[in-house]
């Protein structure tokens, strides 16, 4: 369901139970996604600086973190999603929001944000903070759900799902899905890259479609709708499902 049809204490009190019941969903999906040989987190991060400071902003579990570690920093607002990180985050992981990052400025070299600016609000907000705790000539790396490319049976897939769940719109839309250039320019962002990839997520069990569908943001849904929809998912078994993302790589402006 469009998240424009909800009101925003409505979304905010849906994500975080959302976070708090499923935490680590969106990593599993994305870590069993393959194309030529890499998952979308070896995409965002590939060729990164490991030797600089990194802040992973709303980090959940903790994905990027052995792509970028040793000077890896994460920071989420939920406490079940830094949890889910494990031991191994100790002293890695603050609790934060990204509209009010607990950072100094100009703290970091380079920041990675997955799959999260298209559920944050105002994300202009969220963007000058990034900017904000990042020196000047930082690199930040977004990832981001989107709508292209796919194949005819990708298409014919989604199509059954949204009917199953009474929705053309699966994932939340981001205002950084227009002019993404200009807004990025707005908080001090200079944009350097903007790929969009097909990643290939095998469904080889009814637990692989389960996971799929449960990692949706389906607020104010009917749970019949939701049933069925895992009822379409589950006659995939042996194929796969292209899910589509987006790679935004910018820079701090200088001072």
């Amino acid at each position: 369901m469009s998240r424009r049809r909800v009101s925003r204490l409505a979304w905010d009190t849906y994500i975080r139970q959302f976070h708090t019941e499923r935490p680590g969903i969106t990593e599993a999906v994305l870590n069993r996604c393959h194309r030529n040989g890499q998952t979308p987190y070896e995409w965002l991060t590939d060729t990164m600086k490991r030797d600089s400071t990194v802040i992973d902003l709303a980090c959940g579990s903790a994905p990027t973190r052995r792509h970028l570690a040793p000077n890896w920093v994460g920071v989420d607002a939920s406490a079940d999603e830094l949890a889910a990180a494990g031991p191994e985050t100790a002293g890695r992981v603050v609790a934060g929001d990204l509209t009010r990052l607990p950072f100094r400025d100009g703290g970091f070299d380079q920041a990675v944000c997955s799959m999260a600016l298209m559920v944050i609000d105002p994300l202009h907000t969220a963007l000058a903070e990034i900017r904000r705790v990042l020196r000047p000539g930082a690199e930040v790396r977004i990832l981001l759900p989107t709508s292209s490319p796919l194949n005819v049976a990708d298409r014919c897939r989604y199509g059954r799902l949204s009917v199953a769940l009474g929705t053309s719109r699966l994932f939340p839309p981001t205002t950084l899905n227009d002019a993404a250039e200009e807004r990025l320019r707005q908080q001090g962002l200079t944009l350097l890259g903007d790929e969009r990839a097909r990643f290939a997520y095998r469904i080889e069990s009814a637990d692989d479609a389960d996971l799929l569908i449960g990692s949706l943001y389906l607020p104010e849904l009917p749970e019949q709708r939701i049933a069925v929809a895992h009822q379409v998912a589950t006659r995939w078994l042996g194929n796969e499902l292209g899910v589509p993302l987006r790679r935004i790589i910018a820079t701090v402006a200088p001072s």
